[in-house]
């Protein structure tokens, strides 16, 4: 049974950038901010989603570690397909988002991963557009200590962010909650 609409292919900013006499779209970087906005705005996350997807494999562990030419090769892509100016600042944006999206995308696999309850399992229900090189790596990365002790660290650092402390430990972090005179 098919849930909701699937995974996007672009075709419909393919057909917009066809008709268009340039062959690009429009699209606002605001000089003190690092995403696009206006009309385009939509059109640009998901050209720069479907080629994030593409272009930016998953088997490292992290966005910093994606190839170089992987990267250079999305903002090509993105100065190719919409009409904004070639600057550092237009760069980063692209490269900025596009380390969300491969996150975003990163987090679903894993919500995948933890469908199954064996490394079998897992290793036998490999997700769309992953290859079995990568999910094999992905599957041995989630099932990794490091990955595991990460997840803990990564939601106290979230929780300490939020109640704008600097005291708490991360060796304890109900050191915040608890008084030890009481």
């Amino acid at each position: 049974m098919r849930k909701g609409r699937g995974k996007t292919r672009g075709f419909s900013i393919q057909k917009k950038r066809k008709n268009n006499p340039n062959g690009k779209l429009e699209v606002i970087i605001p000089p003190d901010r690092t995403v696009a906005v206006g009309p385009g705005a939509n059109n640009f996350v998901t050209e720069l989603s479907v080629t994030v997807d593409q272009n930016a494999k998953h088997d490292v562990k992290t966005w910093k570690k994606v190839s170089d030419l992987a990267k250079e090769r999305i903002v090509a892509h993105m100065l190719d397909a919409f009409e904004i100016p070639d600057t550092q600042h237009t760069r980063d944006t692209i490269l900025h988002t596009a380390n969300n999206l491969y996150r975003y995308r990163r987090s679903r696999l894993h919500d995948h991963f933890k469908k199954f309850a064996t490394k079998e399992e897992r290793l036998q229900n490999i997700p769309e557009d992953v290859t079995e090189v990568e999910w094999k790596f992905l599957v041995d990365y989630f099932d990794s200590d490091p990955f595991k002790t990460r997840l803990p660290a990564a939601l106290f650092n979230i929780i300490t962010n939020l109640s704008g402390s600097d005291e708490a430990s991360p060796a304890n972090p109900m050191d915040d909650i608890m008084d030890d005179d009481a």
